[in-house]
């Protein structure tokens, strides 16, 4: 009934304890894909060990050469005809699940007969072990219907290891290629024809994060482009179809260009943020231009629905339109510094 999907690459201190936790699950209606990217490690060692050991749960697939990007191994899964489950998730190898995790979210997708079933998570630094934070733990919603999405849309966090996705649903998409946020690009995407969604509060799965020193800006500016590119495409999409309010793509483009995107570049010096803040308002002012009189980020509903988060949203917003946004950032990374906390939009 469900299709685990687990993409590796050098994940050979975490690979064994996914697997394990995979198979002692209490749900044991499954299978698992395995898609490796090269791993120079003895990830793909461990790997064959246990397919071998558990054959008639695990199926592998070696990629012929590193292609550097969870899309390209996602894909590769979704292509390969080995997909059996109803529904599908996509794990990546060092992820940390609970031994009810494909249960709950199984029983929680079929009660609602829905498209994409979340759950709650952690997220914790790899080294230290320290949680930064527990996110989706208080959704009001047990389903949305598409008649009833809002900008609460926008807030969902884009990552696929929270989700059970029914394979049907979307066996015909693929992931963009552009590194690092090939998850947002496909969650907006299929938000429009998504008919219904279903959550649970629980957390049933830790995911990790890794404080990287090492950055190619040439490359993660060159991907940051290719973001903005492809969200204008979905923007054709979405006003070609009319499935969901445009004012929902606008706020989640905001959030993430708007914010996240200046904030790593402020934050890792990738080039001169004055320039990159220039840059981000006329991409704004030119392709969604209603981003300055957005309903969503009225005074009111920002803070009435969002709280502090909504009214930080509706600051940001006022800082652009005044040529001073770059005031949040430095406000916004010294309050990570000097809380120690990892703070998401």
């Amino acid at each position: 009934m469900i299709t685990v999907i687990v993409t590796t690459y050098n994940t050979e201190k975490y690979i064994a304890r996914c697997l394990d936790s995979l198979i002692n699950q209490t749900f044991q209606d499954f299978d698992i894909i395995i898609v490796d990217d090269c791993s120079k490690d003895n990830t793909q060692k461990i790997i064959l060990e246990y397919a071998d050991k558990f054959s008639e749960k695990i199926k592998y697939i070696f990629m012929p050469q590193n292609t550097g990007a969870p899309a390209n191994t996602r894909n590769k899964a979704l292509e390969s005809g080995l997909i059996t489950g109803k529904y599908i998730i996509f794990l990546d190898g060092d992820d940390d699940i609970e031994n009810n995790f494909l249960e709950k979210l199984f029983i929680t997708a079929e009660n609602n007969n829905a498209d994409i079933t979340f759950c709650g998570y952690e997220r914790f630094d790899a080294e230290t072990l320290k949680v930064y934070c527990k996110e989706m733990t208080n959704n009001k919603y047990q389903y949305l219907e598409k008649k009833d999405f809002n900008d609460d849309l926008a807030f969902f966090n884009t990552a696929f290891w929270n989700k059970l996705i029914r394979y049907d649903f979307i066996k015909d998409f693929r992931f963009k290629n552009v590194c690092g946020v090939d998850d947002p690009l496909f969650m907006i995407d299929i938000y429009q024809y998504t008919k219904k969604l279903a959550f649970t509060n629980d957390i049933l799965i830790r995911y990790r994060v890794y404080n990287s020193s090492t950055i190619n800006v040439h490359l993660v500016l060159d991907e940051m482009k290719k973001f903005r590119d492809e969200l204008v495409n979905i923007k054709q999409d979405y006003l070609k179809n009319n499935l969901i309010d445009i004012d929902i793509l606008t706020l989640f483009v905001f959030i993430h260009i708007g914010i996240s995107m200046p904030f790593r570049v402020y934050r890792n010096k990738l080039c001169n943020i004055n320039e990159y803040i220039k840059l981000t308002k006329e991409y704004f002012d030119n392709n969604f231009s209603n981003w300055k009189k957005l309903k969503y980020l009225n005074l009111f509903h920002a803070f009435s629905k969002h709280g502090i988060k909504g009214l930080g949203l509706w600051g940001c917003r006022l800082l652009y339109k005044i040529g001073m946004f770059k005031l949040f950032l430095m406000f916004y990374l010294f309050l990570i510094n000097k809380l120690n906390i990892d703070i998401k939009w």
